[in-house]
C-alpha cells in the first residue's frame, strides 16, 4: 500500500557570527550530519526517521544550499532507491537559510533537523544530504555529501489470515455440519480481542479469540445445518476491525461443501 509520507524540514538554528566560534573552530568539518534518530512502531504513523543537518561556510561564501533525499531499500532489493514524497515537502529540492545573508560570516552555522513520518514497511531508509557554497557570482565553491546511518523499519502490525475453513460431518446426524476454522497470524506481533463470525444461510453465529500470538494458529468449531452448495457458509475474522491487520484481503473465507453422495438426500 502506497503510504503519505509526513516531512518536514525544521531551522534549529541561524547562529551570527561569533554565537560558536569556539565550538565551530574545534570542528574541522564545514558539513556533518548528528542526531541521527530511528523511531520503529506498530502504528504506521508513528514510524519516522530524523537527522540534523549542520553546515558552516568556507571562505568567500555568499550562499549555503542544501538538498535533502529520502532514500529506501526493500527487503529484496540490493540497492537504495530516492523515496516520493508530497510536493510541499522541502525534500528532494534545494533549500537556503531564511536569512539570506546566513554563511557570509566565518562563524555563522546552519542547523537544520529533517524530520520524515508515517514510513512504509518493510524497508530501511537513510538520508542523504548535499551541501553547496556559493561565492559572490554564484559560482559553486565547494561541495559535500554525507549519508546518515540506516534505519530498518519492521512492519509490526498483526497479519490474520482463515488458514482452512473445512466441513465436517456428524455421526448420527446427516442435517448438520461441523464447520473447522484454522486461524493464523502471520504478523511479527500478537492480534488481541477479536470476533470470529460465522454466517450460514443468514443464521449468524459469533466466537472471540482473546490473543493469537505472532506466527501461531488457532482452531475454532461452528456446529450449523449441514452444507449446502447452493448457499456455503462464509467465516469472517474481525468483522468489527479492531485489530490493525496488515492485509484485510485474507480475513474472509468460503465453506466448499461436499457433494451429496448418490441416491441420498438431506432434510432438516
Amino acid at each position: 500500500m502506497k503510504r503519505m509520507l509526513i516531512t518536514c524540514v525544521a531551522v534549529l538554528g541561524l547562529l551570527p557570527a561569533g554565537a560558536m566560534a569556539a565550538h565551530a573552530g574545534a570542528s574541522a568539518s564545514r558539513a556533518e550530519l548528528r542526531d541521527f534518530v530511528c523511531q520503529r512502531a506498530l502504528d504506521p504513523p508513528a514510524r519516522a526517521i530524523s537527522v540534523t543537518a549542520v553546515m558552516r561556510p568556507v571562505t568567500g561564501t555568499q550562499k549555503m544550499e542544501m538538498e535533502v533525499v529520502l532514500l529506501s531499500r526493500a527487503p529484496t532489493s540490493g540497492s537504495f532507491m530516492p523515496v516520493s514524497v508530497p510536493a510541499q515537502s522541502k525534500l528532494d529540492t534545494w533549500i537556503t537559510p531564511p536569512n539570506p545573508t546566513l554563511g557570509q560570516r566565518s562563524g555563522d552555522v546552519w542547523n537544520v533537523q529533517v524530520p520524515v513520518a508515517d514510513l512504509a514497511a518493510p524497508a530501511t531508509y537513510r538520508f542523504q544530504v548535499a551541501f553547496r557554497w556559493l561565492g559572490a557570482t554564484g559560482n559553486v565553491l565547494s561541495t559535500a555529501v554525507h549519508t546518515s546511518h540506516s534505519c530498518y523499519e519492521p512492519e509490526l502490525r498483526p497479519d490474520l489470515y482463515v488458514q482452512s475453513f473445512t466441513v465436517q460431518p456428524i455421526s448420527g446426524h446427516p442435517a448438520r455440519n461441523h464447520y473447522v476454522v484454522v486461524i493464523g497470524n502471520d504478523g511479527l506481533t500478537a492480534a488481541r480481542s477479536f470476533e470470529v463470525e460465522f454466517d450460514h444461510a443468514g443464521h449468524i453465529v459469533t466466537d472471540e479469540i482473546d490473543r493469537l500470538d505472532a506466527h501461531a494458529h488457532t482452531t475454532l468449531t461452528f456446529t450449523g445445518a449441514a452444507c449446502a452448495a447452493t448457499d456455503p457458509p462464509t467465516v469472517t475474522l474481525d468483522p468489527q476491525h479492531v485489530v490493525d491487520d496488515l492485509n484485510t484481503t485474507k480475513l474472509t473465507a468460503t465453506a466448499s461443501c461436499p457433494a451429496p453422495a448418490a441416491g441420498t438426500s438431506v432434510s432438516g
